[in-house]
């Protein structure tokens, strides 16, 4: 008997030094986790602070480039109204046209130059950041404290770089020096196409190769002031541009379904709008023609000659 009582204590005491041992370990692996994960809030607090630091100063950077791109067009604004009220008489159509189109050629190289820095250095900056974001997210779980914010402010990444991308082609056609005018002229057709307010059709002939550059940024300013008047006033389902290049004379015609108008009445719609299109067209020695057609719609079409370069 005694026997088997020292046996029972001796097992009972090493069943408690093991529960004791357990006890310690499990403690120590718990206060183990919990450091981690107090690290992991607190990595994740730091991150936080400093997204948000780069959303204020990606904010600042695209407010100082929206104000001086609103100040260059109200300079562009002015000049080109005071071209518009000025008699077109023989020095402009020879001296000082060539003085202008030089003019918009710069100003046009330099906005397409901030386009692109906007674009491609700052927008893959953003787009990196919104990747780490995305990996983050999908490691954590969606009940987690930071969760919600943290996709707050991924989404909100998302829609500065939008913000982004819609100023740098607003600035300039960023790739129209590298690709061309009909790149460019697909894509922007595209896009319209893409966001459902219209049926875009887009042909052209006889451009196989690439016109002068002054050529170029001039008729996708002219097409894009046109299509932009579309959106804004003609209220249409259709729209379709054609380029044809023939006997060194280049054709453009811009058609839609809408409700018409009178160049006088648009003139006085759109502001400066056709006043740069006007402006646009004397700096290259083309002319303008509109047409309404009784039941809608509208027809714009120019004719440019090219001349060969020297």
């Amino acid at each position: 008997m005694d026997t088997c009582s020292l046996r029972d204590t001796l097992y009972n005491q090493q069943k408690q030094k093991a529960f004791t041992r357990f006890q310690t370990e499990r403690y120590k692996n718990e206060t183990a986790v919990q450091a981690l994960k107090t690290e992991q809030e607190a990595s994740k607090a730091r991150i936080f602070f400093i997204t948000t630091l780069l959303v204020l100063l990606l904010a600042l950077i695209i407010t100082i480039a929206y104000f001086q791109r609103k100040k260059a067009h109200l300079v562009i604004q002015r000049q080109q109204a005071k071209l518009h009220e000025q008699a077109v008489n023989e020095l402009i159509q020879n001296s000082e046209m060539q003085y202008l189109s030089a003019g918009i050629e710069g100003r046009e190289m330099e906005k397409e130059q901030i386009a692109r820095e906007l674009h491609d250095q700052l927008g893959s900056s953003i787009v990196t950041l919104t990747w780490q974001y995305d990996a983050i997210l999908e490691n954590m779980l969606k009940n987690a404290p930071q969760y919600q914010a943290l996709q707050k402010l991924n989404e909100s990444l998302k829609k500065i770089y939008q913000d982004i991308r819609k100023i740098a082609h607003q600035l300039g056609a960023g790739v129209l020096e590298k690709a061309g005018l009909i790149p460019v002229l697909n894509e922007l057709c595209n896009t319209v196409a893409e966001s459902g307010k219209m049926e875009v059709s887009f042909s052209h002939f006889g451009l196989d190769k690439r016109l002068a550059y002054t050529y170029e940024v001039n008729v996708l300013r002219i097409i894009q002031e046109l299509v932009s008047n579309v959106l804004k006033y003609a209220d249409a389902t259709k729209l379709m541009i054609q380029l044809n290049y023939i006997d060194e004379v280049l054709n453009i015609m811009v058609e839609d379904n809408g409700v018409g108008f009178k160049q006088q009445d648009a003139l006085a719609q759109s502001g400066v709008g056709l006043i740069n299109i006007e402006a646009r067209l004397r700096s290259i020695q083309g002319t303008v023609q509109f047409e309404n057609r009784p039941k809608g719609g509208t027809t714009v079409i120019f004719h440019i000659p090219i001349s060969k370069p020297d």
